[in-house]
């Protein structure tokens, strides 16, 4: 096959004109200065199309008047790139950061609105310099894996600053949302937060340091009502306690709860119950 053969195979029947862009990326085939002087340099050879650097709008500019000459395909399939198979099983670590920072970021818009209620300033410039960093590792070699190995060390740091910064503005969102919360219950007390948009009812692990020894505690809602719960872990040097509790919380809400000593220790309900032939686990009661 002679190198006229190649380019009609190349161009098809649309003519004799074809457009190769270049640009600058993070997938490590960034256009420079050496790389277009030596494509220039094929202008030299008899054999080869001639080359000249232009943009694409010129491009189709000089392509429009010769479309009714010619017969451009029209592609009416699913605009896949092969290359890409497989790309939903590679970089699953990049993956799981980028999920996890929408999630972080879309809580702390959230928060941060509600906050606004109590005067706290809403961070505008922070949140959006936050989801730009985080959408550049949405690319299309960074975030379906077909990129190169630098590419997912630069994600990895761009996208835990972000989680930073993130972490930041929903830690004093919250904060400033408690502080106006009503804590003035029996023991110490624990806010439990929804940012989803239904209410929740959920098993939540919590750590809290009581003002004195405790041989038993107890939870209570903000209704003096009791809540299931156990406790994993006891330091009696520190009075901390990690314990689980059963949460109710309304959407976009929270629910307050108190831990408290308990002069009767809370019976221990069954971990594994007996139903016909089910055997059912219970963590909570």
């Amino acid at each position: 096959m002679g190198a006229g053969d190649l380019w009609n195979e190349a161009t098809g029947e649309c003519g004799d004109d074809a457009s190769l862009w270049r640009g600058r990326s993070r997938r490590g085939a960034d256009a420079d200065d050496v790389g277009y002087g030596h494509a220039m340099g094929r202008n030299q050879i008899v054999v080869f199309p001639n080359l000249q650097l232009s943009t694409a709008t010129a491009f189709f500019a000089d392509l429009q008047p010769k479309l009714a000459t010619m017969n451009v395909p029209v592609w009416r399939d699913e605009l896949y790139f092969e290359y890409h198979r497989g790309v939903l099983r590679t970089q699953a670590e990049t993956k799981r950061r980028i999920r996890q920072t929408e999630e972080l970021l879309l809580n702390a818009e959230k928060f941060s609105a509600i906050a606004t209620s109590f005067g706290h300033k809403y961070p505008a410039e922070e949140l959006d310099r936050g989801w730009k960093d985080l959408l550049f590792d949405d690319f299309h070699d960074i975030f379906p894996g077909s990129g190169i190995a630098v590419n997912y060390l630069d994600a990895k740091r761009n996208l835990e600053d972000v989680g930073r910064v993130g972490q930041q503005i929903l830690d004093g969102s919250l904060e400033e949302i408690a502080e106006n919360i009503n804590l003035k219950g029996s023991g110490v007390p624990v806010v439990v937060f929804n940012s989803l948009s239904w209410a929740r009812d959920e098993v939540v692990e919590t750590e809290v340091r009581l003002p004195e020894p405790a041989s038993s505690v107890e939870v209570i809602d903000a209704g003096g009502k009791p809540v299931a719960s156990q406790v994993i872990l006891t330091e009696r040097g520190t009075r901390r306690i990690r314990l689980l509790l059963k949460a109710s919380v309304p959407a976009l809400g929270y629910s307050t709860y108190y831990v408290r000593a308990n002069a009767k220790p809370a019976p221990t309900p069954a971990i594994v119950k007996a139903t016909g032939d089910m055997l059912r686990m219970s963590l909570c009661g």
